[in-house]
């Protein structure tokens, strides 16, 4: 039977509004939940992939901090490390082992439900993994000084916009 994308949001929606760790937090869209910290936003939200369909949904669980940071930068920075004049970090939780700084399928951050028994399985362990993995996660990010951080621009980004020379392969 195909697994609607509603029951996703849903459940995810019901199961962290139930945790103490998200007392207090407001409601971001139809999918996640922000808190500011003085300038420092945190925030938790549902991803769905575009290879989602309606018999089976890849999603995956996003973890953010995000800190003022007005600069222009000699590059394209991708809009999930910068946007909007603020510097994110970021982080996705695989069930049952912890965070993963990439929503890879081989990370295993990104899950296909393709079932109700499946979107039960993952919400049941939700309540485990944010007591263990995510509130120490977003705990040592609640401080400007501990969130903030100098983002390097890859090298090969770098060498693309000829701003470094190329490097040879060896």
């Amino acid at each position: 039977m195909p697994i609607d994308f509603d029951l996703i949001e849903k459940g995810l929606m019901e199961t962290l509004r139930s945790q103490s760790a998200f007392a207090g937090w407001k409601k971001r869209r139809k999918r996640g939940l922000w808190r500011a910290i003085g300038d420092v936003e945190q925030g938790v939200e549902l991803i769905r992939y575009k290879a989602s369909s309606e018999n089976r949904q890849w999603v995956s669980l996003g973890m953010y901090v995000s800190v003022p940071c007005e600069r222009e930068w000699p590059v394209y920075v991708p809009t999930d490390i910068w946007d909007k004049g603020r510097l994110y970090r970021r982080a996705y939780l695989v069930p049952g082992q912890g965070l993963a700084d990439e929503p890879t399928f081989a990370s295993g951050a990104s899950l296909a439900i393709a079932s109700q028994e499946a979107l039960e399985t993952w919400l049941a362990t939700l309540p485990g993994d944010i007591d263990k993995h995510v509130v120490s996660w977003f705990k040592q990010y609640e401080t400007l000084e501990a969130a903030s951080y100098e983002y390097q621009i890859p090298r090969w980004r770098l060498e693309a916009a000829g701003l470094l020379p190329r490097t040879q392969a060896p």
